[in-house]
């Protein structure tokens, strides 16, 4: 882990009038981006001065085979779903120093921020000083009364303490008594936290030549007649012979396994994501629903946001801090080490589009003076800091930038669909890299760009996709919500779908996490949303005080042409067929969960998995190539590797189901498939999966000049093979009804993922409309009957 220096901040604050408002700009740095890839390295972060301002309308868990959160590698790039100066820096601090990388200029220097002014502490009107028009609707009026509440109250609770749980029953006008408030103090500092020191973890194996062509023809069975697979046997034992071009790529696998943290790790990304042309949502993205919050008024949600972000600030001080607990296996060699690399991506990286291939970039893992995060509604961006000069920011103050952000966003005009920018990043990645780099040609775009890559996250506030009488919304609907936004109707517009954490936030209580998969699998940030809500527990209904000095924002605005807004309006027509296209279910299975299968002697993933070949088989005939993912983090740099659950012995169990035989014969069958199914799931945690090998001796294949003397990888059965017509994952949540989907990954295919709890399985089924072959209706009606013929094979 590279180390830096700490970076030094400022900023400069700048008052705008137009017309009947008053518009604050709070200029606040925005730290530099660079490559991480394979691993993270830090620079310190820029100054910025924002001199002027334009106005503008603007998928560690209890089973280790849940790598979490979004399927396979998506082979099918034709598939439908395509459908200032500088300030001068205080003595003794140095010089500002450019450099240029990756087509970002980063610039090291120190500024400082400029307190708010009283004039303009709130863009709200009112007493502050604003000439702005008085607002007449009733929400207006709660929110002022809020307000006047808020001053009025005595609470004084002090710098935001990240070491210690927020407030969760004290009210706004409650003290602590000087022995009270003494006790609590001690009773915080014996709970301190220590640094960690983090086991190292072996480098990812390498099997033998053999074993990977082992298992490639073990798969290849079920998939593939007679005569194909005679085929595809005699080119393996060719690739396969002494001094081949088989042994010699092997040889070059392990030269590379010794020079490198983790051998296969470039090689998985550019395949997995990084070259993959396809939008991210739906194709790539995972949501996650959160449990419904029956927020009784506007400020509830203010209220349970401002804690939310409070939490992240929290948890990334902890990481900063090194305090978070190294995670360790719980099964398998229990115990073990496993990498914490996902954990510091989680916040600090962003998925920069490219013409050809994306990059992740890093603000890199070390702990920073200056953080931020960004803030969207109805498709226009603010930047908020949320740390400067090393303290992080109170929870009122946090809350009272929230709360004028969503005043500034109902006293100006609503954006129009085509100046939301943001909008592209749901585009090809193709295009939207190529507008990318447009943008970054203009120094305030430039700028706005480094902000949304640098933040911790993003807060998105969404509208009501429903009305205000309609209390019960389906856990579908919730799901699409989190995928896609529900369209540009609703709130497609009101993403950045480039950053790895956004955090969605509905006025009903409808709440969630749109997260960019290509640094993290979906169990890392699944944790970390657990911890954030069972800590809140129902603190948010606690009145939090309102601080005007403290508000400190920024609105973006953006320099778009019309080329910029051409792209924009492309880029909506093809987020709305995605939206529309994707054929979406959640399902709840409630007839058994986790703790009859555990008393069945069976492992609940693997049962799951069987269902679900019985599902395929019972509608098709015949199994399919299938993904699950399974967590290779015991190991350097580990990401996941497939458990490929079509194996010959799944595919003679599912027809002797479908046969008539009698429950003993079943259940032999069924038990020999749950064997094999335990046997691959183990290989893989542990290293010796198949996907991960075959794709490594495949790329050096091509870096040694000899793809043109072997035939496997050329052969249509490779192709086949890869072509992932059900993808899974289990993704265990355990807050109640919460669940994280993603969509399928090829056209004909179905994304599955499931979250059994004790007495039920939340399954979450897309496929896509366009597909004749596909029906998620039919899928979870037969998914069903294959989890009930399941379980009688284990009744008296």
């Amino acid at each position: 882990m590279s180390q830096h220096p700490q970076a030094q901040q400022s900023a400069n604050s700048v008052v705008e009038k137009t017309g009947h408002a008053t518009a604050t700009t709070h200029s606040l740095p925005s730290h530099p981006l660079q490559q991480s890839y394979p691993s993270s390295s830090v620079i310190s972060q820029p100054p910025q001065n924002l001199s002027q301002t334009r106005e503008h309308p603007p998928h560690h868990t209890g089973v280790e085979s849940g790598g979490g959160g979004g399927g396979a590698k998506m082979k099918s790039p034709q598939s439908p779903r395509s459908g200032g100066n500088s300030p001068t820096p205080p003595p003794g601090r140095g010089t500002q120093q450019q450099q240029q990388q990756h087509g970002i200029s980063y610039v090291h220097g120190t500024t400082a921020m400029s307190p708010r002014k009283k004039s303009c502490e709130s863009p709200r009107g009112g007493g502050l000083g604003s000439p702005r028009t008085p607002r007449t609707n009733r929400a207006a009026q709660v929110r002022l009364q809020s307000k006047q509440r808020s001053l009025s109250a005595t609470e004084n609770t002090g710098q935001f303490d990240l070491q210690r749980p927020l407030s969760r029953g004290r009210s706004a006008n409650q003290t602590d008594s000087p022995s009270r408030y003494r006790q609590k103090r001690e009773k915080r500092a014996n709970m301190k936290e220590e640094k960690q020191e983090y086991e190292e973890v072996p480098k990812l194996p390498l099997p033998s030549l053999q074993q990977i062509m082992d298992q490639y023809l073990d798969n290849l069975k079920p998939i593939l007649d007679e005569k194909s697979y005679g085929v595809c046997k005699t080119s393996v034992e060719e690739f396969c012979a002494p001094g081949g071009v088989g042994d010699k790529a092997h040889q070059h696998l392990e030269e590379k396994r010794e020079a490198e943290a983790n051998w296969a790790y470039q090689y998985w990304m550019k395949d997995m994501y990084l070259g993959i042309r396809l939008p991210l949502p739906v194709n790539t993205n995972p949501g996650m629903v959160f449990p419904k919050i029956n927020f009784r008024k506007p400020e509830d949600m203010l209220s349970w946001t401002s804690r939310a972000v409070a939490e992240f600030c929290r948890y990334k001080d902890r990481l900063d801090n090194r305090f978070m607990l190294q995670d360790r296996a719980a099964t398998r060699e229990p115990g073990q080490p496993m990498c914490m690399a996902q954990y510091f991506r989680l916040m600090t990286s962003y998925r920069k589009p490219g013409k050809e291939m994306d990059e992740i970039l890093s603000s890199g893992e070390e702990g920073k003076d200056c953080e931020h995060i960004i803030v969207m509604r109805r498709g226009t961006l603010y930047y908020l800091p949320v740390k400067q000069a090393g303290k992080w920011k109170k929870l009122e103050d946090i809350y009272s930038s929230l709360l004028d952000i969503i005043e500034d966003t109902e006293t100006s005009d609503i954006a129009p669909l085509e100046n939301r920018i943001c909008a592209v990043s749901a585009s090809d990645r193709t295009t939207w890299g190529e507008v990318y780099e447009n943008l970054m040609e203009d120094d305030v775009n430039k700028e706005n760009l480094s902000k949304v890559g640098t933040a911790l996250m993003i807060v998105c506030f969404d509208e009501e996709t429903q009305n205000n009488s309609d209390v019960n919304k389906s856990m579908k609907d919730m799901f699409r919500q989190m995928l896609t936004g529900a369209g540009s109707k609703f709130n497609g517009t009101n993403r950045w779908f480039d950053k790895t954490l956004q955090l969605v936030v509905g006025k009903d209580g409808v709440c969630g996490l749109c997260y960019e998969h290509s640094v993290s699998e979906g169990i890392v940030p699944v944790q970390i949303i657990q911890d954030l809500v069972q800590k809140m527990g129902e603190s948010w209904k606690n009145s939090i005080a309102y601080h005007p000095d403290s508000v400190q924002f920024q609105k973006l605005t953006w320099n778009l042409d019309d080329n910029h807004k051409e792209a924009i309006c492309q880029t909506i027509q093809v987020l709305d067929n995605l939206d529309s296209d994707n054929d979406l279910e959640v399902f709840k299975f409630t007839h058994y969960g986790k703790e009859f299968i555990k008393s069945s002697r069976c492992s609940p993933d693997a049962w799951i998995q069987l269902s679900l070949q019985l599902t395929i088989y019972r509608m098709y005939g015949h199994l399919v190539p299938t993904y699950e993912s399974a967590s290779t983090r015991r190991f350097q740099l580990g990401r996941v590797d497939s458990i490929r659950s079509a194996h010959p012995e799944a595919a003679e169990f599912c027809s002797i189901m479908l046969q008539d035989h009698t429950k003993m014969e079943k259940r032999k069958y069924f038990e020999m498939a749950m064997k094999k199914q335990t046997k691959v799931m183990v290989d893989n945690i542990l290293g010796y999966g198949l996907d991960i090998p075959l794709l490594g001796l495949r790329e050096a294949t091509k870096e040694l000049g000899l793809w043109d003397k072997q035939a496997v990888f050329t052969d249509p059965a490779y192709t086949t093979l890869n072509n992932f017509l059900l993808s899974t994952s289990q993704v265990p949540v355990t807050l109640d009804s919460s669940f994280m989907g993603y969509g399928a990954v090829v056209p004909d295919g179905y994304g599955v993922s499931y979250n059994p709890y004790t007495s039920s399985i939340i399954f979450c089924i897309c496929s896509f409309h366009s597909s004749s072959k596909t029906n998620s209706r039919t899928f979870a009606t037969q998914l069903e009957k294959s989890l009930l013929e399941l379980k009688q094979l284990f009744v008296k």
